[in-house]
């Protein structure tokens, strides 16, 4: 794959409250959560992850600055620490995106939000492209205490939204799995 002039973020900072453990740690075929998304993001310009404390080769991360607040504050700060002006943005438990995903979407850029549906026909921010552009939005809504990672922007922003059936047709029904539990890493 060809170097994305873009910046990879994996938001890793939840509790892990339902998994019981630190999920991004979990090992699934052969490799820990955090690596399979560090590794959907092979291609990007730059790779860093944002929460937790992991000492991981060649990767930066980035502890939060106030632990356990919310994904929006974690896209805030990705958005803040990217060195390039788009940012592909997931999180530690969707093993199931691949450097083929985030090269298919990147063809559908320029945008400020490329945000992709999922099968239940609601968004998914973690599987999702922003341009720094969103940087003020975020922090607009954070001081206004809305945690919400959809909905923040304006008519202002450019926002693509990819349908799922297109998704689905590129990268099967299991794209977005969300390891909240390990059972959600059983096969169906």
């Amino acid at each position: 794959m060809s170097q994305l002039r873009i910046s990879g973020s994996v938001l890793a900072g939840g509790r892990s409250s339902r998994f019981k453990t630190d999920k991004a740690l979990h090992v699934w075929h052969d490799k820990t959560l955090l690596e399979h998304a560090l590794g959907s993001l092979i291609g990007c310009f730059e790779r860093f992850v944002v929460g937790g404390n992991y000492q991981l080769d060649g990767i930066a991360v980035y502890p939060d600055l106030e632990p356990h607040a919310g994904s929006l504050r974690g896209l805030a700060r990705a958005l803040e620490l990217a060195r390039c002006e788009r940012v592909a943005v997931t999180a530690c438990d969707m093993p199931n995106l691949t450097s083929a995903y985030w090269n298919w979407l990147m063809t559908m850029m320029p945008c400020d939000v490329l945000i992709p549906r999922n099968a239940s026909g609601d968004l998914e921010p973690l599987a999702a492209i922003y341009s720094k552009a969103c940087l003020p939005f975020v922090q607009r809504n954070l001081e206004r205490g809305r945690l919400k990672m959809t909905g923040w922007w304006d008519a202002s922003l450019s926002v693509t939204v990819v349908d799922w059936t297109v998704v689905q047709s590129q990268f099967g029904e299991d794209v977005f799995v969300n390891a909240n539990t390990p059972d959600a890493l059983e096969p169906r």
